[in-house]
């Protein structure tokens, strides 16, 4: 397990130097941050849960058992929501394999398990693209072979009201506190699922934005926390009139994970319409079957008619 997570790590690697290479400077230099720590994924970036270096990761944990949050699982290296009716797992792009076709595990529960589900299919947003990533689409849904029904399944944010709200990130993602930032070796893979908050102070059409304050911040929430590898996927969640609603999916962030770093998460809200018309595609398995029915049928007309005009 550890020379593969070395292979990978290599392999993250050398994505990163091509992405410095062929990059504008400044923002090559923040992805680059995630890139090489995001051990497990196939693609660029993955982020996850620090905590207050004076609270400690304990209550993070406990918050993030809370029933809302009940829809959160674990995507290969990442993390993800079950939305939709159940079959449907919510995630980033850039950690997936970019193949509809590809397997990827799916854990509900206890990560240190085999994956509870896998996906059937992936769709990625149609304008995203691995090999010339605009992070505006780091969007993608995976289908499920089996339907999740022991939880409830996370509504999507379809409202505009997101600025100044407190949100609250959920990811399986490496641990550390806002001093020291992440560390990839002391904290391996798998974690522990995490829950912390924070305050969206930037918004923008394709993304909710964050600072981690240090705790003697006035502005500083008692859980407030940012990410680091390993929650890239993850869902904000938002509460209005009572309704949680999931509302970003965590796709960006710097500083490595201390005090007064940022955090960008995809907009929910604007990809809305995509995510409701991807979910109401068949099963590909579905179409198959049609295709396969269609032609046998044809085959059986075309006797018949042959038939006919023999006699």
């Amino acid at each position: 397990m550890r020379g593969l997570m070395r292979n990978r790590l290599s392999y993250l690697v050398s994505i990163a130097t091509r992405t410095l290479q062929n990059s504008e400077r400044r923002e090559s230099m923040q992805k680059f941050a995630l890139l090489v720590a995001t051990a497990g994924c196939t693609c660029q970036m993955a982020l996850g849960i620090i905590w207050r270096h004076d609270v400690g990761p304990g209550p993070y944990e406990i918050l993030a058992q809370s029933p809302q949050f009940s829809p959160v699982v674990r995507v290969n290296w990442m993390s993800g929501t079950i939305i939709g009716n159940g079959w449907w797992v919510l995630t980033a792009a850039h950690g997936l394999p970019f193949n509809p076709n590809a397997q990827v595990g799916v854990w509900l529960g206890d990560p240190s398990h085999p994956p509870s589900h896998y996906s059937t299919a992936i769709y990625f947003h149609p304008n995203w693209n691995p090999n010339s990533p605009n992070y505006n689409f780091d969007i993608a849904l995976i289908r499920l072979n089996q339907q999740i029904t022991s939880v409830t399944p996370a509504q999507i944010y379809r409202g505009r009201n997101e600025s100044g709200q407190i949100g609250y990130w959920v990811g399986y993602g490496i641990g550390g506190d806002g001093v020291t930032g992440y560390d990839g070796h002391g904290y391996p893979f798998p974690q522990p699922k995490r829950a912390m908050k924070n305050r969206i102070a930037n918004v923008s059409d394709y993304w909710i934005q964050t600072m981690f304050d240090p705790p003697e911040s006035p502005s500083v929430l008692d859980l407030e926390g940012t990410g680091s590898p390993g929650d890239s996927g993850g869902p904000a969640f938002i509460q209005e009139n009572g309704v949680w609603y999931l509302a970003g999916i965590i796709s960006l962030g710097g500083g490595w994970g201390r005090y007064n770093s940022w955090m960008s998460s995809v907009r929910v809200s604007t990809h809305a319409d995509w995510i409701d018309s991807t979910m109401r595609m068949p099963e590909p398995s579905s179409v198959l079957g049609v295709v396969v029915g269609c032609t046998m049928l044809l085959a059986v007309r075309r006797r018949w008619q042959a038939r006919f005009n023999k006699s």
